[in-house]
C-alpha cells in the first residue's frame, strides 16, 4: 500500500473517532458551548454578537474576554445544520482531523521521513487529547491547527526564501491569537527557537524579516489582549493569592523565632514566593501522573483515568527523546525547546492549572518525539523481528486505544456529569412546556449560568433579546420571564415570600437539586444528572388556609 493511501486511512480513521456521535458524545453542553453557539447565531442573524457589538473580535463571555473567531467560523455551520450541539461542535472535529494532517506535514517537512511523519500522524489521530478535544467546542483546539499551519509555512519559508510563505504564515498565527490566547506569548519562543536551531541555513535576510514579522504579529496579538486584559489577569499566577499566601506564612514563622525582617525579606520575598509557584506550575505539566494517568483542567473535559497522553506513549516518549540527543538530530532539538519552552509561557497561568487547553501547543510536538521512539526502536532490530515488533507496538495501541474509547463513551456521560451541565438541556425542555403557565420564574443560578441555557436551546430571537438589554443572568435582575437569584433553594427563602404568595400572578420557583421543600411549597417536577442524582427542582407555591382568606 502506497504510503499516500496510509495517510488517507489515518484521517478516515480520525474523522470516525471525532465525527461519530459528535452530538451526544461527551454528553452534556456546557455554558461555553453554548455561549460561542448562540454569538454565532445573533452573528447570523444581525451581525451582532448577544450584545449588541457589531462585528466583534472579542466576546464578552460569563465575565471573560475570548476570542471570536470561533464563533465566526461556526456560522455557516448554524445556517446549514440550525442552532444544534453538532453544528457548535463540528468546527472542532473539522479542525482536529485537520491537525492530523498537519502533524504529518509539518514532521515530514522537518525531518524529511516520510515514514516518520505518518507515525505521527496516527499518534495524534488516536490522542486523548486531540479526540476529546475534537468533540467539543474548542477554540484551544482550532487556535492549535491555525497556529501549526502558521508555523509549517514558516518551515517552509526557511527552504522556498519565498515572502509570500512568511505573510501567510503570519496571518494565520495572528488568526490563532485571535482564537485563544495562549499563542499570544508562545509565538515568539516558537519563532526564536525555530532561528537558532536553522541559523546556519538561513540568510541575514531571513532571519531579519522572519524576526520583524515575530514582532509585528505578536505586537498586534498583544494589542487586543490590552484593550481586554481581564482575562490575563484572571489566570496569572504571578502576586496572586497562592504566592502572597505563602510568603504571609512564612513572616509569621520568622516573627514567631524573633528572625530580623531584613533577614527574614532576604530568604523570603515576593521574587522567591512566585518563582516557586512557577516551577510548581510547569513541574505540574509534566507530572508523570497528569501525562498519562488522569488529566486535571478543565473539569468537565476530564475522561475519567485518561491523562494527557497513552499510557503506552510513555517508553516511547523517554526513546525518543534518547534518539535525539544521540543521534543530534537538529529537527528533535527543535520540537523539544518547542515542548519544554513553550510550557514556560504559560506557567504562569495558576488558574485551573495543568490545564490541556494551554498544554496542547506543546503537547502535540510531544507525538513527534514518541513517533521517533517507535521507529528508532523498530529500525534497531532485523527486518523479520521489525515486522515482529511493528505489530507488537500496533497491538499496544489497539488495546490502550479500546481503553479511552471506553471511558469516552461508557464512563465519561456518567462521571461528574455536573461540569458539562447536562441537565439543562432536559430542564428548558420542561419549562418551555408550562412556562406559559406563569407571570415570573425565579431561577437559581447554583449550578451556573442558566440564561445562555435559555438562549440556546429556545433559539431565543437574537434582536428581541438585544433590544432587552442583554440582561444575561445578573442577580436580581429579570429578563424576560426570569428572575436570576444566586440562592440554591429561592423557594424557601424569606426574602422570596412577598413574590411567592402574590395572588396577582403565577410564580415558578427553579430550585437547584436536594433542595428542602417548606408547607407552603409543592415540588412539581424534578430533572437529574445523567448520574441519577438531583439537579433541579421546578417548584410551585401552595397557599394556606389562612392566606386564602
Amino acid at each position: 500500500m502506497s504510503r499516500r493511501w496510509i495517510l488517507i486511512l489515518i484521517l478516515v480513521f480520525a474523522g470516525l473517532l471525532r465525527l461519530w456521535r459528535l452530538d451526544a458524545v461527551p454528553e452534556g453542553f456546557h455554558a461555553d458551548e453554548a455561549s460561542f453557539g448562540y454569538n454565532a447565531f445573533s452573528l447570523l442573524r444581525t451581525g451582532r454578537d448577544e450584545y449588541g457589538k457589531l462585528m466583534p473580535l472579542t466576546l464578552e463571555s460569563f465575565g471573560d474576554q475570548k476570542g471570536a473567531l470561533y464563533a465566526y467560523l461556526t456560522v455557516p455551520f448554524i445556517s446549514v445544520f440550525g442552532l444544534t450541539p453538532f453544528a457548535v461542535r463540528l468546527p472542532t472535529a473539522l479542525a482536529g482531523i485537520i491537525l492530523v494532517g498537519l502533524i504529518y506535514a509539518l514532521v515530514n517537512k522537518l525531518s524529511k521521513n516520510e515514514t516518520l511523519a505518518l507515525t505521527a500522524a496516527a499518534l495524534t489521530a488516536v490522542s486523548p487529547v486531540s479526540v476529546s478535544l475534537s468533540r467539543v467546542q474548542s477554540d484551544p483546539l482550532v487556535s492549535a491547527g491555525l497556529f501549526f499551519a502558521g508555523m509549517y509555512l514558516l518551515i517552509v519559508w526557511f527552504t522556498s526564501k519565498r515572502p509570500l510563505h512568511l505573510v501567510l504564515s503570519a496571518v494565520l498565527v495572528l488568526m490563532s491569537m485571535m482564537t485563544y490566547h495562549v499563542t499570544k506569548v508562545a509565538y515568539p519562543v516558537y519563532v526564536l527557537s525555530s532561528l537558532f536551531w536553522y541559523r546556519g541555513s538561513l540568510s541575514g535576510r531571513q532571519k531579519f524579516l522572519t524576526f520583524l514579522a515575530m514582532l509585528a504579529v505578536t505586537a498586534v496579538g498583544l494589542y487586543v489582549t490590552v484593550s481586554s486584559p481581564e482575562r490575563f489577569l484572571q489566570l496569572s499566577s504571578i502576586g496572586g493569592a497562592q504566592a502572597s499566601l505563602q510568603l504571609e506564612s512564612e513572616h509569621l514563622e520568622d516573627g514567631v523565632m524573633d528572625l530580623p525582617p531584613l533577614i527574614a525579606r532576604m530568604f523570603h520575598n515576593k521574587v522567591t514566593a512566585n518563582s516557586g509557584v512557577l516551577i510548581d506550575n510547569y513541574a505540574a505539566y509534566f507530572s508523570p501522573s497528569q501525562l498519562f494517568l488522569q488529566s486535571v483542567e478543565p473539569r468537565r473535559e476530564r475522561i475519567p483515568a485518561t491523562g494527557f497522553l497513552l499510557l503506552t506513549d510513555a517508553p516511547f516518549l523517554l526513546a525518543g527523546i534518547y534518539f535525539i540527543i544521540r543521534r543530534k538530530a537538529t529537527w528533535g532539538y527543535l520540537m523539544l525547546s518547542w515542548i519544554f519552552l513553550g510550557t514556560v509561557t504559560f506557567a504562569p497561568s495558576g488558574h485551573e492549572t495543568p490545564n490541556i487547553h494551554r498544554f496542547l501547543i506543546s503537547l502535540l510536538p510531544v507525538y513527534a518525539v514518541v513517533a521517533y521512539g517507535i521507529t528508532g526502536i523498530i529500525q534497531s532490530f532485523r527486518q523479520i523481528r521489525r515486522t515482529i515488533s511493528a505489530g507488537m507496538v500496533i497491538i499496544l495501541y489497539g488495546i490502550n486505544l479500546a481503553f479511552f474509547l471506553h471511558q469516552l463513551f461508557i464512563h465519561q456521560p456518567v462521571h461528574e456529569p455536573y461540569f458539562r451541565d447536562f441537565a439543562y438541556r432536559p430542564l428548558i425542555g420542561k419549562l418551555v412546556s408550562i412556562s406559559g403557565d406563569y407571570d415570573l420564574i425565579v431561577f437559581s443560578k447554583a449550578n451556573g449560568n442558566p440564561y445562555i441555557h435559555w438562549l440556546f436551546w429556545t433559539g431565543y430571537d437574537p434582536a428581541a433579546y438585544q433590544h432587552s438589554g442583554s440582561r444575561r443572568d445578573l442577580d436580581y435582575v429579570r429578563f424576560d420571564k426570569f428572575y436570576f437569584v444566586p440562592e440554591d433553594c429561592p423557594s424557601e427563602e424569606i426574602k422570596y415570600w412577598p413574590i411567592k404568595s402574590d395572588p396577582a400572578g403565577a410564580v415558578l420557583f427553579v430550585n437547584r437539586g436536594s433542595c428542602g421543600i417548606g408547607p407552603n411549597s409543592r415540588k412539581l417536577d424534578t430533572v437529574s444528572w445523567r448520574n441519577g442524582l438531583e439537579a433541579f427542582q421546578l417548584v410551585g407555591y401552595v397557599a394556606t388556609a389562612s392566606a386564602r382568606r
